[in-house]
């Protein structure tokens, strides 16, 4: 089963809003974590699991901070 990373593209107008698929958790967070840091205007909305198990925005932007830590 994949995890669903949903965002919105922001440079359009109006705002796009999409979603990848990945194989697992950890590959859409560390995905997530890369459009925070390197795609400003692309905001993610949410991960969603196979199960409908749902990370919203606010955990994942705290799970990219605890991964940026030294």
């Amino acid at each position: 089963m994949k995890w669903k990373l949903h965002t919105r593209d922001g440079t359009r107008s109006p705002p796009v809003e999409g979603s990848d698929q990945y194989d697992s958790k950890d590959v859409a967070l560390r995905v997530a974590c890369g459009i925070f840091r390197h795609q400003p205007s692309v905001a993610v909305l949410y991960i969603e699991g196979p199960n409908g198990e749902r990370i919203e925005s606010k955990d994942i932007a705290a799970w990219c901070k605890i991964l940026a830590r030294p």
